[in-house]
């Protein structure tokens, strides 16, 4: 049909008539919604040639296609234009303007421009409301977001569905769940079922709150609902699957999905249902597999991999966490997983995953060993940490970050005697422990300082000029080792 009318624009100008602005109007919103960008600004600059001022609605047109194809200079140009001849701007081109201002970072200038609608009196539109509330969000300002939610209730505007979607999200952000849950209900009740996003973030603020029960039963609802899933939101679900231990779930939505057209090119969940149903047996198959897979396969294996720590009494899924933690991949992602389990204060997981791997020989990284210690250290078992860097030192490291977590375990301990001679003691072996190490040790001066074990003050060995300068700026006493 929108061949048609071209052809027939082009047949009428042939003839020698000249279109009016109405006409070319139509033919630009015609090809701006079908994205045909370089027709509509054809058809911009053929009527501009003619000396026709455009119309409110077709600079909406255009705008509206610029902002699609993110084409923000050329958009900022056409109000430009339209200053220049006069056309009055109306509620619906400032609310373009808006988001363009938000997409190039002009936040003052969004807020100006909403103003600037408020005050000529043509704010009553709730989708220009709702812009306005995105642009904070957009900005981290949840509280301006909602006081402009806020605004658009006291104004007896009603909340359309994408309004709910937008005041769920400023709830998310503010991390309020009571509310959030109730933006969320009235969401469900609108036209049409909650959005993939929307059901994402309410599963990570479950998350967040660690109440994992209401996550496992939110997923539940989302089932039962039959909402669509995008790639984010499977992959959200799939993280409480996998944290909780849920397998069989876990199984079972793989399989679903593993036939979908929609997730047959996705490398995330390829890779989750190679992995779960062992379609690669051998090490190499498995390597061959993960070199192939982008991003998104290394999260795939993460989540693999806490699914199987989760589950691995089940010998199988022991099986396949060996197997896993030998791959390239695998290697890295457990010595990160390490870090973040010690991080969150899991110990178990940090513990047995750091054992796995010791066993395995799956070339632990210094810095996986140094949050072993470190949280060893939190956990008040120092045996423990004294035992990791024992095994670290002796197959060699020169690794500040595993000193500075030793001294770190130390001082968390209460033992901050123990941690000055430690640092004494490995000074005199040559090994550097690096300006942090001397800035945790300034915590233990005082307790060291007057302590008849140490015989005098601690004085600090500065192998570098990093050491020397920390020193001088702590007012520290030192010797420069001139040898290293």
């Amino acid at each position: 049909m929108g061949e048609e009318a071209l052809k027939t624009f082009n047949e009428m100008k042939n003839l020698g008539f000249v279109p009016e602005e109405s006409t070319y109007s139509l033919l630009i919103s015609l090809r701006s919604k079908h994205g045909d960008k370089d027709e509509a600004i054809h058809l911009y600059e053929d009527m501009r040639s003619l000396g026709i001022v455009p119309s409110n609605f077709t600079c909406a047109s255009l705008l509206a296609l610029y902002y699609r194809t993110a084409d923000y200079s050329k958009a900022c140009s056409l109000f430009t234009e339209m200053e220049r001849y006069g056309v009055i701007a109306d509620e619906v081109i400032y609310g373009l303007l808006i988001r363009i201002y938000s997409k190039l970072g002009l936040y003052e200038d969004a807020q100006k421009t909403f103003l600037e609608i408020e005050r000529s009196g043509q704010l009553s539109d709730g989708k220009t409301y709702t812009t306005m509330a995105q642009v904070h969000l957009h900005f981290g300002n949840f509280k301006k977001a909602l006081d402009i939610m806020e605004q658009m209730k006291r104004n007896n505007i009603s909340y359309p569905r994408f309004s709910y979607i937008v005041l769920l999200q400023c709830y998310i952000m503010k991390g309020d769940l009571a509310s959030a849950e109730v933006a969320y209900e009235a969401l469900s009740k609108s036209e049409l079922p909650p959005d993939g996003s929307s059901c994402k973030d309410m599963l990570n603020l479950y998350m967040r709150h660690g109440l994992y029960e209401k996550a496992k039963s939110f997923i539940a609802q989302i089932r039962k609902d039959q909402i669509e899933l995008n790639e984010e939101l499977f992959m959200t679900v799939m993280k409480v699957y996998c944290k909780e231990g849920m397998l069989r779930e876990a199984e079972q939505l793989i399989e679903e999905l593993s036939v979908s057209e929609t997730f047959e090119c996705v490398p995330f969940v390829q890779t989750f249902f190679m992995t779960m149903n062992g379609q690669c047996s051998r090490l190499q198959e498995y390597e061959n597999w993960f070199e192939s897979s982008d991003q998104s396969g290394a999260v795939a294996i993460e989540l693999m991999l806490t699914l199987c720590l989760a589950t691995r009494n089940e010998t199988k899924m022991k099986e396949k966490l060996e197997l896993l933690l030998k791959t390239e991949i695998g290697k890295s992602v457990g010595n990160r997983m390490i870090r973040k389990f010690a991080k969150e204060g899991d110990l178990l997981s940090t513990e047995y995953l750091y054992e796995v791997m010791m066993r395995l020989g799956c070339g632990l990284e210094d810095a996986a060993r140094a949050s072993m210690i470190t949280l060893y250290g939190k956990q008040k078992k120092l045996k423990q940490a004294q035992d990791v860097f024992a095994a670290v030192a002796a197959w060699g490291t020169d690794g500040s970050v595993v000193y500075s977590s030793m001294i770190d375990a130390y001082i968390t301990s209460g033992r901050e005697e123990d941690a000055c001679l430690f640092y004494r003691e490995q000074t005199k072996k040559g090994h550097k422990l690096g300006p942090v190490a001397i800035s945790m040790l300034v915590k233990a001066l005082t307790d060291c300082d007057n302590n008849p074990a140490l015989g005098h003050p601690i004085e600090f060995i500065c192998l570098d000029k990093e050491d020397l300068a920390v020193c001088k700026y702590c007012g520290l006493r030192y010797v420069q080792d001139h040898h290293h």
